[in-house]
């Protein structure tokens, strides 16, 4: 999900929907070209993948859906997502008159033949203009110094005096999309297709390129920002020792 202009990122999860609802989801996008589909933001809330899709038929199952909406609140399910830790990206698009930036963390990837990735954007964001009419995107992975940065693409006034004092330094791809200095792993999307989802747009790209770099990831959990701990170390099942070969039987004398 991207978080457009919010204090921090937001949370939210696939776990959200059903496995139906999601599956169903990914095909309705995944068909889709329409131009007037395109790009979604995540923002402040977990409103990407809240219970507010439109009923698929009606009757029992508009009234079954409306009482289960009912009954979850939102700072339930707020507090409920907040317990998935994520990682912290920028979504960055070239505006045309500059570089615009967007904190999201309801991102992940979706097929590994073609490559494909997702992100949720909130409608009422300015990247969901951006990006509709740009259709390319960068996708930068934060490292576990880079919250200054993730602080300031999730507000929603900035200034550019303010981004040089977080930290955020760009280079240009031959496409012109923005790749943040820095940062662990670097994306460059085309997008693919779109579908809407509740007050968010599921946006579904193609993964046309990739850096990586050595480092410790920026996580996001609870509401904070957190680093990584330590190893957990697995236990190993015993090694079951070889059963002995049982010595042949003596030929029997006649």
């Amino acid at each position: 999900m991207l978080l457009d202009h919010s204090s921090v990122p937001a949370r939210c999860d696939f776990s959200a929907l059903g496995c139906c609802k999601l599956s169903r989801l990914l095909a309705n996008a995944l068909g889709s070209t329409s131009d007037s589909e395109i790009i979604h933001d995540l923002h402040q809330s977990p409103r990407c993948l809240r219970d507010t899709f439109r009923p698929e038929t009606e009757g029992s199952r508009r009234m079954a859906g409306s009482d289960a909406r009912m009954s979850v609140s939102q700072a339930d399910f707020r507090k409920a997502m907040s317990s998935f830790a994520t990682g912290v990206t920028i979504v960055t698009v070239d505006s045309g008159a500059g570089v615009h930036g967007m904190t999201a963390n309801a991102f992940t990837s979706v097929s590994l033949n073609p490559r494909l990735v997702l992100v949720c954007v909130d409608q009422r964001a300015r990247t969901h203009s951006h990006l509709s009419a740009k259709k390319r995107f960068g996708i930068n992975v934060l490292a576990e110094n880079q919250h200054a940065i993730s602080e300031h693409y999730a507000r929603t006034s900035r200034h550019e005096a303010v981004v040089d004092a977080a930290g955020a330094r760009f280079d240009r791809t031959k496409h012109g999309t923005p790749v943040l200095h820095g940062a662990l792993a670097y994306l460059e999307c085309r997008l693919h297709s779109a579908q809407d989802a509740g007050d968010h747009t599921i946006f579904i790209a193609e993964v046309e390129d990739l850096v990586m770099h050595e480092g410790r990831p920026l996580l996001y959990f609870q509401s904070g920002y957190r680093t990584l701990g330590k190893p957990i170390k697995q236990r190993r099942a015993p090694k079951r020792s070889p059963k002995p070969t049982p010595a042949p039987k003596p030929a029997a004398r006649r």
